[in-house]
């Protein structure tokens, strides 16, 4: 059963892994093989491959494993529990706990998404000005092109 991935540049691994280890109270780093942390490995692995574009062998390494544990963990483990879930109660209360981070997570990347489309990029811009300034001094083009340039470049130095 594959799930909707929901591509948001803004949800990093280490907010997932913050929201995860808040979710269980554990601290999913550490190498230890006990089913609480296997359970919110799982969890966090799986949150990894939905919301963000990295492969298996990154997701892995933010908590010192490699890509086949990451892969099984989203193939067999959570996939079972979304099979089991009818018949197992342990199993319905991981998909619940996965649902919540997943729907927090979701809550906090709409927020941030919504108020980085309203802010301007003024370092870039401010550098894109800055550039075609000097281009223009070098060409020695029209002093009212490299004017209007400057002016330009420092307008926007001033919102960054």
């Amino acid at each position: 059963m594959k799930s909707d991935r929901i591509l948001i540049d803004d949800i990093s691994m280490s907010t997932i892994r913050t929201a995860v280890q808040d979710e269980f109270k554990l601290n999913i780093k550490r190498k230890c093989r006990t089913r609480p942390y296997v359970i919110a490995r799982t969890i966090y692995f799986k949150l990894c491959k939905d919301f963000t574009k990295y492969p298996y062998d990154k997701i892995g390494q933010t908590l010192g494993k490699n890509h086949a544990t990451v892969l099984h963990a989203v193939k067999n483990i959570f996939e079972c529990w979304e099979f089991c879930q009818q018949t197992s109660a342990s199993e319905k209360k991981h998909i619940n706990k996965y649902k919540t981070i997943k729907e927090r997570l979701e809550k906090n990347a709409k927020y941030i998404v919504r108020r980085s489309k309203s802010s301007r990029d003024y370092k870039k811009e401010a550098m894109y000005w800055k550039r075609k300034y000097f281009m223009l001094i070098f060409k020695n083009n029209k002093k009212s092109k490299v004017i209007n340039c400057r002016n330009r470049y420092k307008q926007l130095t001033k919102n960054c």
